[in-house]
């Protein structure tokens, strides 16, 4: 009987270590799809679904940033249009004041003439 049960035993050892070996194949190849997974990811961390909040936070930074920068930009270049626009206008103005003083000089000249 002891034969019997050290068989059965040997038999129950066998077919678990068996299954033992057949998941640790199982665990390593999830480990390293994980793994290549993970360093695809990191270098697209964009398209991933889920992000952390500190990241989310650092993306958030940036963008206020870029769009402080680009509104600087923006500002700055409307101040100096609108310098070139009252320096047109005065120009303009200028001008409109010669012309009338040089037509009125054709008027007297022609009163005169």
């Amino acid at each position: 009987k002891n034969c019997k049960q050290l068989r059965s035993c040997n038999e129950e050892r066998h077919i678990v270590a068996k299954d033992l070996g057949k998941m640790k194949v199982s665990l390593d190849k999830l480990k390293s799809k994980c793994g290549m997974i993970s360093s695809v990811n990191a270098g697209k961390v964009e398209s991933d679904k889920y992000e952390s909040p500190e990241y989310k936070l650092i993306m958030a930074a940036q963008k206020r940033e870029e769009l402080q920068q680009e509104g600087d930009l923006l500002d700055e270049t409307i101040q100096k249009k609108e310098k070139e626009v009252r320096s047109m206008r005065k120009t303009l103005m200028e001008l409109r004041q010669r012309n009338t003083s040089f037509r009125a000089s054709f008027s007297k000249a022609d009163t005169n003439g």
